[in-house]
C-alpha cells in the first residue's frame, strides 16, 4: 500500500446561502474547506469527526456526486507519470521564489506542462461521457439502505441496473453476474424476486453494497455501511467488507461515528473539525497516542464497558462554531484548552509530528519541537 489511488488538493465545497426576494447569495455554507489529502492503493481510510465536519460531503464531493468549488480531485495516476510530476513540482519550488524574468518565464512553462499532465486525471474538471465513465471505477455505499434502495424495483433489478446502464457486459450476462455478487455477499439466487421491504436491515444492506460492488469499481466510499444494523450483524459486515478488499483489490474512504469500527476496519485514520483535517495517522498509533486536542476529546467519548471506570479527559465544553462563519486562525481554538495567541491569528497547517503521524495544532507543534 504504497501508491497513491487518490489525491485532493485544496478541496473545497460550499453551498451557497440564498437570501432576499431575488434569492441572492447572501453567504456560503463552508462544509469542506481546503482539504488535502492522500488515500493509498487497497487501504482502508478512515474519517472520523463530529456530525456536521464535512465527512460525507468530502466523500460525495471526491466520486462527484457533488461538483467541487475549487481544489484539484486526482485519481489512479500511473506510478511513471506520477514520479514525473513530482520530479516536475520540485523543479517548480526552485525557481517559484525567483524575481528574474527568465526564472519567472520557466516557471510558468513548467506549471502550464504540470497542468497539462495532470489534466486527464483530475475528476474536479470531468463533465458529461467522462463523468458518466467514471462511475464504472468509483461508488458509494449509503448509511440507510431503507432510502437508497427503490422499494418498487425487485432485488435483481436495483443490483443489475448498473450494468445494464454503464453497458459493461452483454445483458443476457447480468442475471449470472447478479447472483454471483449476491452468493458472495451471502445471499442466493431465492432472493432474486424480492423487494427490499422484505429483508431485514442486513440484508438491505448487503443488497447495497452488491449494487455498489457489482461493476467491479476501485474505489468506494462507505458512508456508515454499519450504523443502521445491529451489533451481530455489523460484525459479519466488516469481515465481508475486509474480505471484498482482499478479493476485489478494493480502495475504501470508510466515514463512520463509531470510533470502534473505524479502528477495527482503517489502516489510516483523518479526524475533521468544520471542515478541516486536524490530525491523520496510521490506525495504531492515532489510537494510542492522539495528540490534537480535538482529537483527544473525541477519542475520550468512546464508552467505557465498565461502570467503575471513569475517563481521565472531559468532555468537550461548547458548540461547534457555524460552518457559515468559522473562526479565524484555528477553528477548533475557541473549545481548545491550549488555545494560544498564534491559535487565534493564525491557521495552522498538517506537519509530520514523527512517524508520518500528521497533526495541525501550534500547541503541539511546539511541544514537539
Amino acid at each position: 500500500m504504497s501508491e497513491p489511488m487518490l489525491q485532493t488538493e485544496g478541496l473545497k465545497k460550499y453551498f451557497p446561502i440564498l437570501g432576499g426576494v431575488l434569492k441572492r447569495k447572501v453567504a456560503d455554507v463552508k462544509a469542506v474547506d481546503g482539504v488535502n489529502l492522500t488515500i493509498l492503493k487497497h487501504e482502508c481510510f478512515g474519517l472520523v469527526g463530529e456530525s456536521g465536519c464535512g465527512k460525507t460531503t468530502i466523500g460525495k464531493t471526491i466520486i462527484r456526486l457533488l461538483n467541487p468549488t475549487a481544489g484539484h480531485i486526482y485519481f489512479d495516476i500511473p506510478a511513471d507519470k506520477l514520479k514525473r510530476i513530482e520530479n516536475l513540482k520540485k523543479e517548480l519550488t526552485g525557481v517559484q521564489g525567483s524575481e528574474k524574468r527568465d526564472d519567472h518565464l520557466d516557471f510558468t512553462r513548467k506549471l502550464e506542462k504540470l497542468t497539462k499532465e495532470l489534466e486527464p486525471y483530475d475528476l474536479s474538471t470531468f463533465r458529461g461521457n467522462r463523468l458518466r465513465q467514471l462511475r464504472k471505477k468509483m461508488q458509494i455505499v449509503y448509511q440507510d439502505p431503507t432510502t437508497s434502495l427503490d422499494p418498487r424495483m425487485l432485488v435483481k433489478d436495483i443490483i443489475g441496473e448498473p450494468l445494464l446502464v454503464q453497458e459493461t457486459i452483454p445483458k443476457n450476462q447480468i442475471p449470472a453476474r447478479v447472483i454471483e455478487m449476491l452468493q458472495a455477499l451471502g445471499m442466493s439466487e431465492r432472493h432474486l424476486y424480492r423487494y427490499p421491504h422484505e429483508f431485514s436491515g442486513g440484508q438491505r444492506q448487503r443488497v447495497a453494497i452488491a449494487r455498489a460492488l457489482i461493476t467491479s469499481p476501485a474505489f468506494v466510499v462507505l458512508d456508515e455501511p454499519t450504523s443502521a444494523v445491529d451489533v451481530s450483524v455489523r460484525a459479519q459486515l466488516l469481515e465481508q467488507f475486509q474480505q471484498l478488499r482482499k478479493d476485489m483489490g478494493l480502495t475504501y474512504l470508510f466515514v463512520s461515528h463509531d470510533l470502534s469500527v473505524v479502528e477495527c476496519i482503517s489502516h489510516r485514520v483523518g479526524v475533521m473539525y468544520l471542515g478541516k483535517i486536524v490530525e491523520l495517522a496510521e490506525t495504531g498509533a492515532i489510537f494510542k497516542e492522539p495528540l490534537h486536542p480535538y482529537t483527544q476529546a473525541l477519542f475520550s467519548s468512546i464508552p467505557v464497558p465498565d461502570p467503575t471506570k471513569r475517563r481521565l479527559r472531559a468532555p468537550l465544553k461548547g458548540e461547534v462554531p457555524s460552518p457559515v462563519n468559522p473562526p479565524q486562525g484555528c477553528r477548533f481554538h475557541p473549545r481548545c484548552p491550549f488555545a494560544m495567541d498564534i491559535c487565534r491569528k493564525k491557521e495552522p497547517q498538517l506537519l509530520d509530528a514523527g512517524n508520518s503521524h500528521l497533526v495541525a495544532c501550534y500547541a503541539v507543534v511546539s511541544e514537539q519541537k
